[in-house]
């Protein structure tokens, strides 16, 4: 494993639901960009194997993929030239990261979090990006994070299963990571038209009013074609990306500011 010299440590931020479709990439991948264009640099590991945020971030891969995170001997990732974003970029095999015994296991959330603390002298933030499973990759990423981000829909089943989430960030963080700090949930893709996500969002507000972030994602379409063309929703050029671009800067700077982050 890679020994670095510098010794100011990066915050690290994942953003976890094991949900899937619920907007982590869209936090997690414009979080990289907002902390770019702040001057900051940005590690982004993506931990999901459907890959999404990998293909948006795809002009920012380094030369390291997620499945060596999780391995002795991960080389350091090499930034692209004049980039403040790095992509450590994920692969389908990472589905197979559960299979083992429990020492194969234990081995690799071992490496995981020692390869993840070497490369955090190198940068400003690092960002994780999980897929929707309650293994071995997002036990990973609560274990190496000093803040949790909990993006949500207002959906029956992603409603109904807050408390299973909390209470796993919960045990990892009395188990296993006691410097962790929970942000909060991020109600996203939120449809203000539709009836049955209005009630489900007053009834989220009445019961976990305390646990909200300040700021919602709304539904828009400029957001999903800025993940396509792979840069932030400000930079799309159409009128509905303006107000989107605004509440995504709004929310991060929420985020980040909570994290002692400009």
């Amino acid at each position: 494993m890679a020994v670095f010299a510098k010794t100011v440590l990066a915050k690290i931020l994942a953003v976890t639901q094991h949900k899937g479709g619920v907007g982590k990439t869209t936090a997690s991948v414009h979080g990289a960009f907002y902390q770019a264009e702040k001057g900051n640099r940005v590690l982004y590991i993506d931990t999901d194997p459907q890959r999404n945020g990998s293909l948006t971030l795809a002009k920012y891969k380094s030369n390291v993929a997620t499945m060596q995170l999780y391995a002795d001997n991960c080389p350091a990732p090499v930034t692209v030239d004049g980039q403040l974003i790095t992509l450590i970029y994920a692969e389908p095999s990472l589905t197979d990261l559960d299979v083992g015994t429990k020492e194969e296991i234990q081995d690799r959330l071992r490496a995981f979090k020692l390869n993840v603390e070497a490369m955090a002298s190198q940068f400003d933030v690092i960002i994780i990006d999980t897929g929707p499973s309650a293994g071995l990759r997002l036990t990973s990423a609560l274990l190496v994070a000093d803040y949790v981000l909990t993006p949500i829909v207002m959906e029956y089943y992603s409603v109904e299963g807050i408390g299973m989430m909390l209470k796993m960030i919960t045990n990892v963080r009395n188990k296993m990571n006691k410097k962790m700090v929970f942000l909060g949930m991020l109600p996203s893709i939120y449809d203000t038209h539709n009836h049955d996500q209005k009630k489900l969002f007053a009834q989220v507000k009445r019961d976990h009013s305390a646990l909200l972030v300040d700021g919602v994602l709304v539904k828009r379409s400029s957001v999903a074609k800025a993940l396509q063309d792979g840069v932030p929703v400000w930079d799309i050029k159409r009128t509905s990306a303006r107000e989107a671009g605004k509440e995504m800067r709004d929310v991060l700077g929420n985020i980040f500011a909570k994290m002692g982050i400009k």
